[in-house]
């Protein structure tokens, strides 16, 4: 079941709940889905990540945050959708997320990536194998935007669920049957890379 982006409060069409309360809100980017927010006060979430892929972008300067739930690779499967919602597709939804953020206010020199899902739900010995598929579009499109992952969980036989807190810039991951969020890392340059969390055919990030 696809989910657009469709509530707006600004003039900026894309972003979600811009402003609206002080409080801790939580906003949830859907299937096939995107939300983009300068709101410190909002929590981007989505769930159910199995061989689709969340990317979080967040820039910690402008306080942007963006959070993309795509469900295929590649756009030249249907091209008709993905001109009605390129958020399906990782090779149109990348770019479009990145735009946005961009728009906001955001730096593309600042953007720090993340991204989790990719998981082998259909098949363990690769024949229906999505996730690989949808992370080597993510790789592609990221690249062609002139960005790299920052961390990464990805891959794997389990379910996830990410939510990004657009305030401080932490992200957080729930993977298989946990109850409780878990903090994703991103990359400390001066630490190396022993805190990216990698699953199976992942690799980080250097």
């Amino acid at each position: 079941m696809e989910s657009a982006t469709t509530s707006v409060t600004s003039d900026r069409p894309f972003i979600r709940g811009l402003r609206e309360s002080p409080e801790i809100m939580t906003k949830i980017t859907g299937v096939a889905d995107c939300l983009v927010s300068v709101n410190p006060a909002h929590s981007i979430a989505t769930y159910g990540l199995g061989s689709c892929i969340a990317v979080a972008v967040y820039d910690p300067v402008a306080i942007v945050g963006g959070l993309l739930h795509f469900l295929l690779p590649y756009s030249t499967l249907d091209p008709d959708r993905a001109r009605e919602n390129p958020f399906v597709y990782g090779d149109s939804g990348v770019p479009e997320l990145v735009r946005r953020c961009l728009d906001a206010g955001a730096h593309r020199r600042r953007l720090v990536v993340r991204a989790a899902g990719g998981a082998t739900v259909l098949d363990k010995h690769g024949f229906f194998d999505v996730g690989r598929k949808n992370y080597l579009s993510l790789q592609k499109a990221l690249w062609k935007s002139g960005l790299a992952l920052d961390a990464e969980c990805i891959g794997g036989v389990v379910a996830r669920s990410l939510r990004l807190d657009v305030g401080s810039g932490d992200l957080w991951i729930k993977e298989g049957d946990q109850t409780d969020w878990q903090s994703f890392p991103v990359r400390n340059e001066n630490a190396g890379q022993e805190n990216i969390h990698v699953a199976t055919y992942s690799r980080p990030h250097r």
